[in-house]
Protein backbone atom coordinates (compact mmCIF):
# COMPACT_ATOMS: atom_id res chain seq x y z
CA UNK A 1 0.00 0.00 0.00
CA UNK A 2 1.10 3.74 -0.32
CA UNK A 3 2.49 5.40 2.33
CA UNK A 4 -0.33 7.99 2.76
CA UNK A 5 -3.55 6.05 2.76
CA UNK A 6 -6.37 8.76 2.22
CA UNK A 7 -8.47 7.18 4.55
CA UNK A 8 -6.33 7.62 7.17
CA UNK A 9 -5.50 11.10 6.66
CA UNK A 10 -9.10 11.80 7.00
CA UNK A 11 -9.10 10.46 10.01
CA UNK A 12 -6.46 12.04 11.52
CA UNK A 13 -7.42 15.16 10.50
CA UNK A 14 -11.35 14.81 11.30
CA UNK A 15 -9.78 13.78 15.01
CA UNK A 16 -7.18 16.26 15.56
CA UNK A 17 -10.54 19.25 15.02
CA UNK A 18 -12.61 17.26 17.60
CA UNK A 19 -10.14 17.76 19.84
CA UNK A 20 -9.31 21.22 19.20
CA UNK A 21 -13.03 22.13 18.74
CA UNK A 22 -13.68 19.99 22.14
CA UNK A 23 -11.41 21.73 24.00
CA UNK A 24 -11.92 25.33 22.63
CA UNK A 25 -15.70 24.41 23.27
CA UNK A 26 -15.01 24.07 27.09
CA UNK A 27 -13.81 27.55 27.06
CA UNK A 28 -16.59 29.08 24.99
CA UNK A 29 -19.00 27.48 27.08
CA UNK A 30 -17.80 29.95 30.07
CA UNK A 31 -17.88 32.32 27.64
CA UNK A 32 -21.64 32.56 26.73
CA UNK A 33 -22.41 33.49 29.99
CA UNK A 34 -26.88 33.83 30.10
CA UNK A 35 -27.45 31.53 27.01
CA UNK A 36 -28.12 28.27 28.41
CA UNK A 37 -28.95 26.28 25.98
CA UNK A 38 -25.45 27.20 24.29
CA UNK A 39 -23.59 26.46 26.86
CA UNK A 40 -25.17 23.30 27.73
CA UNK A 41 -24.59 22.12 23.80
CA UNK A 42 -20.87 23.21 24.42
CA UNK A 43 -20.73 21.03 27.31
CA UNK A 44 -22.10 18.12 25.46
CA UNK A 45 -19.37 18.63 22.61
CA UNK A 46 -16.31 18.88 24.92
CA UNK A 47 -17.58 15.56 27.41
CA UNK A 48 -18.47 13.50 24.19
CA UNK A 49 -17.20 14.61 20.30
CA UNK A 50 -14.40 16.67 21.80
CA UNK A 51 -12.72 13.50 24.23
CA UNK A 52 -13.55 11.01 21.11
CA UNK A 53 -11.39 11.88 18.80
CA UNK A 54 -8.54 10.66 21.17
CA UNK A 55 -9.90 7.11 20.48
CA UNK A 56 -9.55 7.68 16.89
CA UNK A 57 -5.81 8.63 16.97
CA UNK A 58 -4.88 5.45 19.43
CA UNK A 59 -6.84 2.82 16.66
CA UNK A 60 -5.09 4.46 14.00
CA UNK A 61 -1.98 4.52 15.97
CA UNK A 62 -2.15 0.45 16.49
CA UNK A 63 -2.58 0.21 12.66
CA UNK A 64 0.15 2.37 11.30
CA UNK A 65 2.43 1.05 13.32
CA UNK A 66 1.77 -2.73 12.59
CA UNK A 67 2.01 -1.36 8.80
CA UNK A 68 5.70 -0.10 9.13
CA UNK A 69 6.47 -3.03 10.91
CA UNK A 70 5.71 -5.00 8.00
CA UNK A 71 7.28 -2.96 5.66
CA UNK A 72 10.45 -3.22 7.52
CA UNK A 73 13.52 -4.43 6.05
CA UNK A 74 14.97 -7.22 7.87
CA UNK A 75 18.64 -6.48 8.76
CA UNK A 76 19.71 -7.34 12.34
CA UNK A 77 17.59 -7.69 15.35
CA UNK A 78 19.20 -4.69 17.16
CA UNK A 79 19.16 -2.50 13.77
CA UNK A 80 15.55 -3.04 12.89
CA UNK A 81 14.42 -2.14 16.45
CA UNK A 82 16.78 0.46 16.78
CA UNK A 83 15.79 2.28 13.47
CA UNK A 84 11.92 1.41 14.09
CA UNK A 85 12.19 3.71 17.66
CA UNK A 86 14.69 6.04 16.19
CA UNK A 87 12.19 7.57 13.88
CA UNK A 88 9.32 7.36 16.71
CA UNK A 89 11.52 9.41 18.83
CA UNK A 90 12.03 11.44 16.06
CA UNK A 91 8.36 11.60 14.94
CA UNK A 92 7.30 12.33 18.56
CA UNK A 93 9.76 14.08 20.79
CA UNK A 94 11.28 17.07 19.20
CA UNK A 95 8.06 18.69 18.53
CA UNK A 96 6.56 17.78 21.69
CA UNK A 97 9.37 19.10 23.66
CA UNK A 98 8.61 22.61 21.89
CA UNK A 99 5.32 22.72 22.56
CA UNK A 100 6.32 22.24 25.88
CA UNK A 101 8.58 25.14 26.55
CA UNK A 102 5.82 27.23 24.44
CA UNK A 103 3.31 25.92 27.05
CA UNK A 104 5.20 26.72 30.16
CA UNK A 105 6.18 30.22 29.29
CA UNK A 106 2.50 31.19 28.85
CA UNK A 107 1.70 29.50 31.65
CA UNK A 108 4.55 31.34 33.67
CA UNK A 109 3.36 34.48 31.71
CA UNK A 110 -0.35 34.30 32.86
CA UNK A 111 0.04 32.80 36.01
CA UNK A 112 3.06 35.52 37.12
CA UNK A 113 5.22 32.36 39.21
CA UNK A 114 7.40 33.55 41.18
CA UNK A 115 8.45 31.00 43.41
CA UNK A 116 10.09 28.10 42.72
CA UNK A 117 7.57 25.64 44.29
CA UNK A 118 5.03 27.05 41.53
CA UNK A 119 7.25 26.72 39.07
CA UNK A 120 7.61 23.14 39.58
CA UNK A 121 3.40 22.66 39.74
CA UNK A 122 3.86 23.99 35.94
CA UNK A 123 6.33 21.61 34.91
CA UNK A 124 5.05 19.22 36.55
CA UNK A 125 6.19 17.08 40.00
CA UNK A 126 8.98 15.63 38.01
CA UNK A 127 10.47 17.77 35.27
CA UNK A 128 12.65 14.66 33.53
CA UNK A 129 9.74 12.30 33.90
CA UNK A 130 7.52 14.80 32.10
CA UNK A 131 10.20 15.47 29.56
CA UNK A 132 10.12 12.04 28.29
CA UNK A 133 6.93 11.21 28.32
CA UNK A 134 6.84 8.98 31.23
CA UNK A 135 4.72 11.44 33.35
CA UNK A 136 2.14 13.89 31.97
CA UNK A 137 3.29 17.78 32.38
CA UNK A 138 1.06 20.12 33.79
CA UNK A 139 1.97 22.70 31.36
CA UNK A 140 0.79 20.35 28.72
CA UNK A 141 -1.50 17.78 30.12
CA UNK A 142 -2.59 16.91 26.67
CA UNK A 143 0.20 14.97 26.26
CA UNK A 144 -1.35 12.54 28.12
CA UNK A 145 -2.09 10.76 25.37
CA UNK A 146 1.64 10.44 24.39
CA UNK A 147 2.49 8.45 27.17
CA UNK A 148 0.31 6.20 26.29
CA UNK A 149 1.83 5.89 22.37
CA UNK A 150 5.35 5.95 23.46
CA UNK A 151 4.11 2.85 25.69
CA UNK A 152 3.19 1.20 22.80
CA UNK A 153 6.12 1.75 20.73
CA UNK A 154 8.02 0.26 23.09
CA UNK A 155 6.32 -2.70 22.81
CA UNK A 156 6.59 -2.94 19.25
CA UNK A 157 10.10 -2.61 19.29
CA UNK A 158 10.14 -5.72 21.98
CA UNK A 159 8.11 -7.63 19.15
CA UNK A 160 11.01 -6.43 16.84
CA UNK A 161 13.59 -8.17 19.04
CA UNK A 162 11.89 -11.20 20.25
CA UNK A 163 9.91 -12.12 16.83
CA UNK A 164 12.17 -11.13 13.73
CA UNK A 165 10.82 -13.25 11.81
CA UNK A 166 7.70 -13.71 12.49
CA UNK A 167 6.31 -10.35 13.28
CA UNK A 168 2.55 -10.99 12.63
CA UNK A 169 2.59 -13.92 15.07
CA UNK A 170 4.95 -11.64 17.31
CA UNK A 171 2.45 -8.94 16.76
CA UNK A 172 -0.54 -11.57 17.88
CA UNK A 173 1.23 -12.35 21.28
CA UNK A 174 1.87 -9.04 22.20
CA UNK A 175 -1.79 -7.73 21.32
CA UNK A 176 -3.20 -11.22 23.51
CA UNK A 177 -0.35 -10.15 26.07
CA UNK A 178 -1.91 -6.32 26.24
CA UNK A 179 -5.20 -7.89 26.61
CA UNK A 180 -4.38 -10.47 29.15
CA UNK A 181 -2.70 -7.36 30.88
CA UNK A 182 -5.52 -5.08 31.27
CA UNK A 183 -8.09 -7.58 31.92
CA UNK A 184 -5.73 -8.51 35.25
CA UNK A 185 -4.82 -4.55 35.94
CA UNK A 186 -9.07 -4.11 35.63
CA UNK A 187 -9.92 -7.08 38.32
CA UNK A 188 -7.25 -5.49 40.24
CA UNK A 189 -5.16 -8.51 40.57
CA UNK A 190 -1.83 -6.37 39.35
CA UNK A 191 -1.28 -3.57 40.09
CA UNK A 192 -1.93 -0.03 38.54
CA UNK A 193 1.11 0.17 35.59
CA UNK A 194 -0.13 2.52 32.18
CA UNK A 195 1.01 -0.68 30.29
CA UNK A 196 -2.61 -1.93 31.94
CA UNK A 197 -4.83 0.77 31.35
CA UNK A 198 -8.20 -0.02 29.25
CA UNK A 199 -6.93 2.55 26.62
CA UNK A 200 -4.54 0.38 25.52
CA UNK A 201 -7.22 -1.77 24.02
CA UNK A 202 -7.48 0.72 20.95
CA UNK A 203 -4.07 0.29 20.19
CA UNK A 204 -5.16 -3.32 20.00
CA UNK A 205 -7.86 -3.21 18.44
CA UNK A 206 -5.98 -0.72 15.41
CA UNK A 207 -3.36 -3.20 15.52
CA UNK A 208 -5.81 -5.79 14.62
CA UNK A 209 -7.08 -4.06 11.47
CA UNK A 210 -3.52 -3.65 10.69
CA UNK A 211 -2.76 -7.47 10.46
CA UNK A 212 -6.41 -7.83 8.79
CA UNK A 213 -5.09 -5.49 5.71
CA UNK A 214 -1.69 -6.59 5.55
CA UNK A 215 -3.33 -10.13 5.18
CA UNK A 216 -6.17 -8.63 2.75
CA UNK A 217 -8.93 -10.27 4.65
CA UNK A 218 -11.82 -8.88 3.14
CA UNK A 219 -15.17 -8.93 5.66
CA UNK A 220 -18.24 -6.14 4.42
CA UNK A 221 -16.48 -3.15 4.39
CA UNK A 222 -19.01 -0.96 3.64
CA UNK A 223 -21.13 -2.52 6.16
CA UNK A 224 -18.25 -1.88 8.68
CA UNK A 225 -18.42 1.41 7.61
CA UNK A 226 -21.82 2.18 8.30
CA UNK A 227 -21.86 0.33 11.31
CA UNK A 228 -19.17 1.76 13.15
CA UNK A 229 -20.24 5.83 12.27
CA UNK A 230 -23.62 4.50 13.82
CA UNK A 231 -22.01 3.34 16.29
CA UNK A 232 -19.93 5.87 16.70
CA UNK A 233 -23.07 8.15 16.72
CA UNK A 234 -25.31 6.27 18.99
CA UNK A 235 -22.65 6.68 21.28
CA UNK A 236 -21.97 10.24 21.81
CA UNK A 237 -26.22 11.06 21.59
CA UNK A 238 -27.31 8.46 23.89
CA UNK A 239 -24.85 8.03 26.75
CA UNK A 240 -23.65 10.83 29.57
CA UNK A 241 -21.43 10.85 32.56
CA UNK A 242 -17.83 9.88 32.62
CA UNK A 243 -16.16 9.28 29.22
CA UNK A 244 -13.53 7.10 30.32
CA UNK A 245 -16.65 4.21 31.55
CA UNK A 246 -17.54 3.47 27.84
CA UNK A 247 -15.05 5.11 25.65
CA UNK A 248 -13.73 1.60 24.43
CA UNK A 249 -16.16 -0.16 23.61
CA UNK A 250 -18.68 3.06 22.53
CA UNK A 251 -15.94 5.44 20.54
CA UNK A 252 -12.55 2.80 20.31
CA UNK A 253 -14.26 -0.51 19.10
CA UNK A 254 -16.29 1.94 16.41
CA UNK A 255 -13.74 3.63 15.12
CA UNK A 256 -11.46 0.22 14.30
CA UNK A 257 -14.79 -0.67 12.19
CA UNK A 258 -14.72 2.03 10.63
CA UNK A 259 -10.77 2.17 9.97
CA UNK A 260 -11.11 -1.11 8.54
CA UNK A 261 -13.96 -0.73 6.03
CA UNK A 262 -12.40 3.02 4.85
CA UNK A 263 -9.29 1.01 4.51
CA UNK A 264 -10.17 -1.76 2.58
CA UNK A 265 -12.84 -0.01 0.40
CA UNK A 266 -9.53 2.34 -0.72
CA UNK A 267 -7.71 -0.38 -1.18
CA UNK A 268 -10.46 -2.15 -2.93
CA UNK A 269 -11.61 1.05 -5.65
CA UNK A 270 -9.58 3.94 -4.23
CA UNK A 271 -10.58 7.23 -2.85
CA UNK A 272 -10.80 10.52 -3.41
CA UNK A 273 -10.15 13.11 -1.21
CA UNK A 274 -10.04 17.08 -1.35
CA UNK A 275 -6.57 18.10 -1.29
CA UNK A 276 -7.04 20.65 1.74
CA UNK A 277 -8.12 17.81 4.08
CA UNK A 278 -5.76 15.92 3.31
CA UNK A 279 -3.52 19.10 4.37
CA UNK A 280 -5.22 18.79 7.57
CA UNK A 281 -3.96 15.26 8.26
CA UNK A 282 -0.67 16.08 7.67
CA UNK A 283 -1.16 18.88 10.04
CA UNK A 284 -3.11 16.64 12.68
CA UNK A 285 -0.37 16.25 15.40
CA UNK A 286 0.82 19.99 14.77
CA UNK A 287 -2.51 20.70 15.53
CA UNK A 288 -3.65 18.75 18.43
CA UNK A 289 -0.33 19.98 20.20
CA UNK A 290 -0.89 23.62 19.40
CA UNK A 291 -4.43 24.16 19.99
CA UNK A 292 -3.75 23.44 23.50
CA UNK A 293 -1.33 26.41 23.68
CA UNK A 294 -3.06 28.87 21.77
CA UNK A 295 -6.16 27.93 23.54
CA UNK A 296 -4.63 28.91 26.69
CA UNK A 297 -3.17 31.97 25.84
CA UNK A 298 -6.50 33.27 23.84
CA UNK A 299 -8.52 32.26 26.97
CA UNK A 300 -6.44 34.63 29.44
CA UNK A 301 -7.94 37.67 27.59
CA UNK A 302 -10.81 36.28 26.85
CA UNK A 303 -12.43 35.84 30.07
CA UNK A 304 -11.62 39.05 31.20
CA UNK A 305 -14.39 40.15 28.58
CA UNK A 306 -17.67 40.04 29.04
CA UNK A 307 -19.51 36.77 28.82
CA UNK A 308 -21.95 37.00 25.58
CA UNK A 309 -22.34 34.78 22.89
CA UNK A 310 -20.46 37.20 20.83
CA UNK A 311 -17.38 36.71 22.64
CA UNK A 312 -17.65 33.18 22.48
CA UNK A 313 -18.23 32.99 18.70
CA UNK A 314 -15.23 35.04 18.48
CA UNK A 315 -13.04 33.52 20.69
CA UNK A 316 -13.19 29.91 19.02
CA UNK A 317 -13.46 31.02 15.29
CA UNK A 318 -9.92 33.30 16.03
CA UNK A 319 -8.29 30.29 18.13
CA UNK A 320 -9.25 27.54 15.51
CA UNK A 321 -8.15 29.98 12.85
CA UNK A 322 -5.08 29.88 14.58
CA UNK A 323 -4.56 26.45 15.04
CA UNK A 324 -4.99 25.47 11.78
CA UNK A 325 -2.39 28.36 10.32
CA UNK A 326 0.06 27.37 13.60
CA UNK A 327 -0.39 24.29 12.23
CA UNK A 328 0.16 24.13 8.97
CA UNK A 329 3.23 25.94 9.69
CA UNK A 330 4.66 23.51 12.29
CA UNK A 331 4.27 21.40 9.78
CA UNK A 332 6.33 22.84 7.56
CA UNK A 333 8.66 24.29 9.07
CA UNK A 334 9.70 21.74 11.67
CA UNK A 335 7.94 18.24 11.05
CA UNK A 336 8.60 18.07 7.18
CA UNK A 337 12.58 19.12 8.21
CA UNK A 338 12.56 16.53 10.93
CA UNK A 339 11.02 13.43 8.44
CA UNK A 340 14.20 14.63 6.58
CA UNK A 341 16.50 14.21 9.54
CA UNK A 342 14.98 10.74 10.22
CA UNK A 343 15.71 9.55 7.09
CA UNK A 344 19.37 8.32 6.98
CA UNK A 345 18.91 4.97 5.56
CA UNK A 346 17.60 4.16 1.92
CA UNK A 347 14.83 3.17 3.60
CA UNK A 348 11.28 4.54 2.45
CA UNK A 349 9.65 6.99 4.13
CA UNK A 350 6.85 5.61 6.44
CA UNK A 351 3.51 7.73 7.28
CA UNK A 352 3.17 9.84 10.03
CA UNK A 353 1.71 8.60 13.48
CA UNK A 354 -1.79 8.66 14.25
CA UNK A 355 -0.78 11.40 17.14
Amino acid sequence: MNNKIHGIQVMRGVAASMVAFGHFAAVAEELYGSEQGLSSSLRTFHSTIGQSGVDIFFCISGFIIVLITGKQRRNTVFRDAAYFLFRRIIRIYPLFWIALAASIIVERTWLTIASEQAWLTVVGHGPLASIVLYDTPVALPIAWTLMFEVRFYALIAMVLLVFRAKLQKGILIACLGTVTCVSLTSLQILPYVRIGDRIMLEFVFGALVGLAVINRITVLPRVMVIVGLLWFLATTFFTSGDVAVYRIWGYGFPAALFLYGLVTIERQRGLRVPRWLLAIGDWSYSIYLWHWVIMRSLAHGALQLEHTPGTAIAFMATGLAATYFAGYLSFRFIERPLFQVAKFSLRPQEPAPAT
